[in-house]
């Protein structure tokens, strides 16, 4: 019943063609339509090494994003990037996350993972320890 609401009253407004690529890859027309409406935009984001799409999301909605989901998995039957062993996926972690720190638009992240062993956790401290510091080096460099 909401997204019909919705959808009748956001399609009228949602005529920009710039933004095509980013809804067909990243979601329906009609919820980046939405999202200019929100006061936060929550997205799950999988399968990419780096999450430099969250660049683009910032000149369509100025709005704060919560990345709710995004993990790697050495296991083809999971979802998530794919990973030959838990070390690359500690080296995706460590890249993932340092992009979403990077990116002023971001503010939060939520790693879900079905496997995080050990060598996993390593990579993920390093990151997790240093988070505060992190952010005030980019955001000290971007300004």
């Amino acid at each position: 019943m909401f997204y019909s609401a919705a959808k009748v009253t956001v399609r009228p407004e949602d005529s920009d063609e710039g933004h095509q690529k980013l809804i067909e890859e990243y979601g329906s027309k009609q919820g980046w339509a939405a999202a200019r409406y929100c006061d936060v935009i929550s997205y799950n984001l999988y399968k990419h090494w780096t999450p430099d799409i969250v660049d683009k999301w910032a000149e369509y909605v100025d709005k704060p994003i919560l990345i709710t989901e995004w993990y790697a998995n050495p296991d083809r039957v999971a979802g998530g990037f794919l990973c030959k062993n838990t070390e690359d996926c500690g080296k995706f972690y460590q890249n993932f996350a340092l992009r979403l720190l990077e990116a002023k638009n971001v503010v939060g992240y939520h790693y879900f993972s079905s496997l995080y062993d050990e060598t996993m956790e390593n990579y993920a401290k390093q990151i997790n320890y240093n988070m505060y510091n992190l952010i005030d080096f980019f955001d000290e460099r971007n300004r």
